[in-house]
């Protein structure tokens, strides 16, 4: 025997908080070397809580935060929307 069931219910939006803006060319707290297509390279390092709205990032770039590490490969542009989300987009 099976039993379906399906339900559909309307829900109210969940309103997301924005961020206020930040600068734009946020500063790096240090550099690090780090193997990068086969080739050592130096890419900056970066706070994730330090990014405010309407950070971009220039790769090679590292985001840290708690509970993750991000990776902005060369030739990649990182830029924090307005909802604090971090973007990546291949520039060229």
């Amino acid at each position: 025997m099976n039993l379906r069931i399906q339900l559909r219910a309307e829900r109210p939006r969940v309103p997301l908080e924005e961020l206020p803006a930040g600068s734009a060319a946020p500063v790096a707290r240090a550099a690090r070397r780090i193997w990068l297509d086969g080739r050592p390279t130096e890419a900056r390092v970066y706070d994730r809580s330090a990014l405010g709205r309407g950070a971009r990032l220039e790769g090679p770039a590292i985001v840290e935060q708690p509970d993750t590490t991000v990776l902005v490969p060369g030739g990649h542009v990182g830029e924090v929307d307005r909802f604090g989300n971090l973007l990546l987009r291949r520039e060229g």
